[in-house]
């Protein structure tokens, strides 16, 4: 009975610091599930500047897409640094081994960096965020697509060891189902925690002069 307790007290004072490691590094995580109609509005109005200029390469359009990216404060970039190391370690560790593979393959076509995040263009079909570094295909380097992933980045600062196993499966479990399910596909950005990836990712890029 008193070794329960103590193991119960031990898993609550653990909660408790890595709530308090998530405040710290990522901020308050409520947000609103939906991302402000003005915000979406200037968003779609960059990317129909960026479409506009159809000789643009991957890494011109990745570099003008990062430059929107709100910049981290000194103080946000050191917590940043501490927890990859540290809060955040499982994820960037996944997140370094796959930009590894890509890049022993072949499979990189651009980068940049902003927002304390290593956004990777890739030749594979896929989007995904893994820790610090946000993968997409080289044909989804669009502000949409980029702020729904960064959002996910921030909500790995957030929830730390726990985004693997609450964000990270439920999001791979939806997209899982989108594949083969039309009809589950139609809402899949409306649902947690996609909806919240996307209002979190949004929030982080500057919104562009009407």
């Amino acid at each position: 009975m008193v070794a329960m307790m103590r193991l119960r007290t031990t898993l609550a004072l653990v909660a408790v610091v890595l709530a308090a490691c998530g405040l710290w590094v990522g901020g308050a995580p409520t947000v609103e599930a939906k991302a402000p109609a003005e915000t979406v509005a200037r968003l779609e109005l960059a990317q129909a500047a960026l479409a506009a200029d159809p000789s643009a390469s991957t890494a011109e359009t990745l570099a003008k897409l990062a430059a929107r990216i709100r910049p981290l404060s000194r103080s946000a970039s050191i917590r940043h640094r501490i927890a990859d190391a540290t809060f955040c370690f499982p994820q960037n560790v996944l997140g370094i081994l796959f930009y590894a593979f890509l890049e022993l393959t072949g499979g990189v076509v651009a980068t940049a960096e902003a927002g304390g995040a290593r956004l990777i263009a890739t030749h594979l079909p896929l989007a995904v965020s893994l820790g610090k570094y946000v993968i997409v295909n080289e044909e989804y380097v669009t502000d949409r697509v980029v702020a729904h992933e960064l959002g996910h980045t921030i909500q790995s600062y957030r929830r730390g060891p726990f985004y693997l196993a609450i964000e990270g499966a439920a999001s791979f479990a939806q997209a899982a189902l989108a594949l083969v399910s039309p009809t589950f596909a139609l809402g899949y950005l409306s649902r947690w925690p996609e909806n919240e990836a996307d209002a979190l990712g949004m929030a982080a890029f500057l919104p562009p002069s009407p």
